[in-house]
Formats: structure tokens, sequence, C-alpha cells
């Protein structure tokens, strides 16, 4: 039975379609060869193999092209190359080495072009066998071709490497050849050219020019007395004895816990993770190391820290007693201002009552008598007293009269600048100017916001609107306000003044302080009459009153003294007053 087997499997092997050519070529330097095969069907397998057995360093260029001209695989400085593809069409296919990169190495190439039809033919059966058992024996055979051709590429390969063995050892020995000759050569060449250095150069300097010199070698007399010239150089020590053998215990085997002390944690980058994993915390701070360290704080940190707190809160009693030295400074002197002022103030109502007093004895004496005497020369002083006040009068009315003209004029952007320019005065200019009014109700005095009411806040209060209403509703009211009453006069009684300042108090426009008594710290001042006054500072700086007195002295002497107890007005009528160089520069603006 197995002789039939393998008889049959004789007979089945010729009847696979394989042509194989194996070949050895000399690849000359600067060389390109090419090998063609044919393919008849398609779906055939090709193999090519080739091995650089000798040359160079062993590599070739090569390329493998198909009918089309089109390239199918290639490579450069290979050494060598096993490939099975299969064939698309059918056609020659070419299979090229290259040895254009040599210039003189003559290399030898060893391939086999293989074409397969996979094709199985079919194996002629007895009667009486199972296909079962031709199968079994189909496979089998397969795999014996399997396993030939396997130990064939590998007596190939080991051939291949023999070979190149082989070539570089004799390539070796050959250079070694070589070297040795060449240096045998130079080391001749060498000898006779220092012996003709040497004579040619002793030959220079004899002018007898004979061809030969005999020259005698003779020690040297040493002086025996003479020190040493070489010095006795310390050898480095040597290195020690080996150390004693450290014995070890015997080997245990790793427990469990052992295991879990040598694990050691992989490597975690903080700057690359081209994996893009999730590296979790643990053990990130695993591979960091930070743990395997011990952190030790210096104990001066604790001191400097100290010293800085010690330092800081000793700046800050110190901050803290200069300030209460400068609040205490402060308040003296404060003190001492207010007492200064308290002396001042006092001073000027007892003046100021000792004043009322005399002109309240005056009135009292003129409104009891019934009859004046005047004399003819006081009646003639108050004429002109009143013409001087007429005269006043009309020159006011005429220049308020220019002023509405020039207003009337003036273009639209000038009467703006005024306008602005009289919204900016201050409330002391207007009270001097005549600008200030009263506040006509009692309406705008005080905050609707104050009587839960919800007015302020249903018009629009916001962030950006703080006020409900604008600061100053009756603007016209400020003209009048600090302005005396005109039907006051310097004439009337004292009743008259009584009730004027009875009605003050019961009126409402001063709340209930004026009405139940005085405010705070005012029962010792004296009530005043008139309208609010504003001082003017009389210093004379620069001493023109002094001078204007004294010249007045002078020409007074000189007329005779007809003016010694009268004052001159220098230009000025007695009742005319000179208005002051602001109002001057307003009349002119206006």
């Amino acid at each position: 039975m197995r002789l039939s087997h393998l008889t049959t499997g004789l007979l089945a092997l010729p009847l696979t379609m394989v042509s194989a050519t194996a070949l050895t070529y000399k690849l000359a330097a600067n060389e390109k060869a090419c090998f063609f095969t044919s393919v008849e069907k398609m779906g055939a397998k090709i193999a090519f193999y080739f091995a650089v057995q000798a040359g160079g360093s062993f590599d070739v260029d090569y390329e493998v092209v198909g009918p089309n001209d089109k390239i199918i695989m290639d490579g450069e400085k290979e050494r060598q190359g096993d490939f099975v593809f299969t064939a698309t069409e059918t056609g020659e296919y070419r299979f090229c080495f290259n040895n254009q990169m040599s210039t003189f190495a003559e290399k030898f190439v060893d391939f086999e072009i293989a074409v397969e039809n996979e094709a199985r033919a079919s194996i002629p059966a007895k009667q009486g066998t199972s296909p079962e058992q031709t199968s079994a024996l189909e496979e089998s055979i397969f795999k014996l071709s399997g396993q030939l051709s396997t130990i064939t590429r590998n007596q190939k390969y080991f051939r291949t490497r023999e070979n190149r063995n082989f070539s570089t050892v004799r390539s070796t020995e050959r250079r070694i050849f070589n070297f040795s000759v060449i240096e045998s050569l130079m080391m001749v060449c060498m000898a006779g050219l220092q012996v003709f250095i040497v004579r040619f150069f002793f030959q220079m300097g004899d002018n007898t020019r004979k061809n030969d010199r005999i020259m005698k070698i003779v020690e040297r007399q040493v002086d025996p007395m003479e020190p040493p010239k070489f010095k006795h150089k310390k050898i480095p020590r040597g290195p020690p004895s080996p150390p004693p053998p450290v014995m070890h215990s015997p080997p245990r085997k790793l427990t469990a816990e052992d295991q879990e002390a040598w694990k050691i944690p992989p490597p975690v980058s903080n700057w690359k993770n081209p994996k893009g994993y999730t590296v979790p915390l643990d053990k990130r701070l695993a591979a960091d190391g930070r743990g395997l360290q011990d952190v030790t704080i210096n104990d001066k940190f604790a001191q400097f820290a100290e010293a800085l707190f010690t330092a800081d809160r000793h700046a800050r009693e110190e901050v803290k007693s200069r300030a209460q030295m400068q609040q205490r400074l402060a308040e003296k002197e404060k003190a001492q201002k207010e007492d200064h002022l308290r002396m001042l103030a006092q001073k000027a109502r007892e003046d100021r009552a000792a004043a009322g007093s005399g002109r309240r004895n005056s009135r009292t004496s003129r409104s009891r008598s019934g009859s004046y005497s005047y004399s003819e020369s006081e009646s003639d002083s108050g004429e002109e007293a009143e013409i001087r006040e007429r005269e006043k009068a009309r020159k006011e009315r005429q220049r308020e009269e220019e002023r509405k003209l020039r207003q009337s004029r003036m273009g639209a952007e000038r009467r703006v600048q005024m306008m602005a320019r009289e919204q900016n005065r201050d409330i002391s200019e207007k009270v001097a100017l005549g600008l200030a009014k009263p506040t006509q109700s009692s309406e705008s005095m005080f905050d609707s916001r104050l009587f839960n009411r919800t007015s302020g806040f249903d018009s629009g209060f916001n962030e950006d609107q703080a006020y409900d209403k604008p600061l100053f509703q009756a603007h016209d009211a400020i003209n009048s306000i600090y302005r005396p009453r005109q039907n006051m006069d310097d004439g009337d009684d004292e009743e008259a003044a009584e009730m004027e300042m009875g009605k003050i108090q019961k009126s409402n426009r001063f709340g209930e302080a004026l009405g139940k008594g005085t405010f705070k710290g005012s029962g010792d001042v004296e009530a005043r009459e008139g309208p609010v006054q504003f001082e003017k500072d009389t210093g004379d700086v620069f001493a023109v009153d002094d001078f204007l007195a004294k010249v007045g002295e002078g020409s007074g002497t000189a007329a005779g003294g007809s003016g010694s107890g009268e004052k001159r007005g220098y230009g000025l009528q007695d009742g005319e007053e000179r208005g002051s160089k602001r109002a001057r520069i307003d009349e002119d603006s206006d």
C-alpha cells in the first residue's frame, strides 16, 4: 500500500507546472544587466531570489519591470532578496541588476527566477480507493514540496554566507599581503634615503671631495662629581588587594509583599503623551518620585518669618505713635485757633453791642424830641446829599439801560457765554451783583423720598440717575437771597424793627428754632440789624493810604487849614461810590 502511494506521488510531481532558472552572473563595474522570463497565464506565481556572493560591499541595485514597463519593485544597495508576486498580465517580465555605484569593483550575483502555476493536476485513482485518501496524499505531497523548497532556500542562504565569508577572507589576505609588501618597500626606501641624506650633507662641508670618510665613535668623558641629571619619579601606587568576598544568604522565594515592593511604575512623561492615554494621578505622582525624597525645611525660614513679623509690628507701633502725636498736635493747634477765633468773635460782639447801644440812644432821643433846630448849613448839606442820591440813581438807571441795549444787540454765542459765566458765579458774587433770589417754595428744601412716596422711583430712579429732581428747581429764587427789604429804611423807629423781627420769628421759613429760643452756642450774641454784610480786608499792604493821608495833610495845610477836619475824595463826590474792578469787567463784557 505504501509503495503504491509513493509511486503515485512520484508520478504527480512532474505534473505540477514549475519552470525555474538559477544562474550566477559576474556584474562588471558600471554595468547594468537584465534577464527576461515569459508568463503565459494570468495569476501565475513568480518567485525572485538574488544574493551578492562577492565584490565590493556585497550590495547591488535591482529592479523588476512588468510587460507594460510598469515598475513592480525596486531597491538600492541590497545584499539579497527573496520575493514572490502574482502576475496580473501575460508577457515578458524584466529583472535588472545595476552596478553603476561601483567604479572598479566586480560583483558576483547568484539569482533564481521561478514561474509556478497553482493549478493542480488530477491524480489518477485506482478502483476501490476513496477520495479522502487521495486528498490526504495530495496534501502530504504539497507539504513535502514546500519543505523541499524551504530546504533549498536555506541551502542557498548558507552557500551565500559561505561564499561571502570566503570572499571576505580572501580580500583580507590580499590586503594584508599588499600592505606588507608596501611596508617592506617603504622601509627599504627610507633606509636608502637616510644614507643618501647623511652622505649628501657630509659631502657638502668637505672641500677635498673625498669619496669615503672614516668616522670613529669615542665615548665621551664624564665627570664623576657631576650631580645626576635625572630625577626619581614616584610611580603611582598600584591597586589595593581585592576586597573580601561578601557572603550572601541563600536564595529564598519571593513573597507577594516582596513582589509588590519590587514593582517599578512605568515612566510617565510630563511633556509627551503620543498615544493620548489618560494617566491616573497616582501613577503620575509615583513616576515623579517626589514621594521618595525626604523634604527638609531649614529652621532659618521660621526665624526669618518671625523677624519680619516683629519688624512689621514695631513699624506699625511707630507709625501709630507718630499718628497719635500728629493728631494731638493738630488738636492742640485747632483748639488754639478756636480760642483765638472765639476771642475775636467776643471782641466783635462787644464792639457791635457798644455801637448798637449808642445808635439806640440817639434814636430814642431823636424820637422823643418833638422839634429839632436845624441850622442853615445842615439844611444845605441835606439838599446836596439828596441831589447826589438822585444823580447816582440816574447814572445807575442809565448804565442798566446801556447794558440791556448791548445784550439785545449781542449774538447768540456771546449770550450763551454770558449765561454760562453767570451760572458759574459764586454765591457771594451773585449776592454782591444782586443776582441771588430766595427759594419761593418750601417743597424743594426736602427730599420727597423721605415722606413714603414713590414719585422718585416712578420717574426712572436708578444707579445712573441718583436724584429724581434737579438740584436747583427754583433757580430764579436765588436772585433775591440775602437782599434787604425795600421798605426798610434807616429812619424807621424801633417799633417797626421789632415788628419785623417778630414776623421773621413767626414765619415757617426758619423752622421752630428761632421761635422757641436761640441756636446752640449763640445765647451771648446780640441780634444783628440789617442784612448780611461781607467784611473787606482793610489792611494797607503797600502803605498807599498812609501816603494819601500825608498828601492830604500837606495840601490842607497849604490851603490855610480850611479842610483840616474834612475827608477828601480825590476826584469823587461825597455820596458817590467807586465800583469794584470785577463789576467794571462784567459791565464791559455785557
